[in-house]
């Protein structure tokens, strides 16, 4: 018999986005709802990603009330890895960018909303908070076959905000898998 404990936990809102790597009980951002645009993501164009939800001031243990201050120096993990038609499978490779209102590339911004869908710099403990992303992918770069991301949002302390994974295919401009990384000595 399979633990219901170890089977993905899917994320509200109309995409196939699962809790984790972390436990969605160790999280202290409760997500009311995250809707990505279109879906799947085309390239070449831009794809919009909204998250809604709030943060437990508690958290799940004793001692962890979260203040506003701690939510300036939250950062975003964004992981991902491309697994191709032939098997191979990419080591997955991670950026980390501060968890603010902000432009991250040319093609590619955050911005926070709260409660009153105002924007704001930062997340904040009063209420529902909105992450607003867009971004587009450019076929030139991308490779064809299933995309992982991972987001996870952890404070300064690395208490974690939220994790999540997002598994999406992307039709890329680029048909073969890239030639396997050769280590340099």
């Amino acid at each position: 018999m399979t633990d219901p404990r170890s089977q993905p936990v899917n994320v509200p809102g109309g995409s196939n986005a699962t809790y984790g790597p972390i436990r969605r009980e160790d999280q202290h951002f409760r997500i009311d709802g995250l809707a990505v645009a279109p879906t799947p993501i085309v390239v070449d164009s831009f794809f919009f990603v909204l998250l809604r939800g709030q943060i437990e001031k508690s958290g799940p243990t004793a001692g962890s009330e979260i203040q506003d201050a701690d939510l300036a120096s939250a950062t975003l993990d964004i992981t991902i890895s491309t697994a191709y038609a032939d098997g191979q499978v990419d080591e997955p490779w991670t950026v980390i960018i501060p968890l603010l209102t902000r432009t991250w590339r040319p093609d590619a911004h955050i911005a926070i909303r709260d409660k009153d869908g105002a924007h704001v710099e930062q997340l904040t403990t009063d209420g529902f908070n909105d992450i607003l992303a867009d971004m587009s992918l450019l076929s030139t770069f991308t490779h064809t076959g299933v995309w992982t991301f991972q987001f996870v949002a952890r404070l300064a302390d690395d208490r974690c905000l939220f994790a999540i994974s997002l598994t999406q295919y992307l039709k890329g401009g680029i048909e073969q898998p890239p030639a396997p990384r050769v280590p340099v000595s």
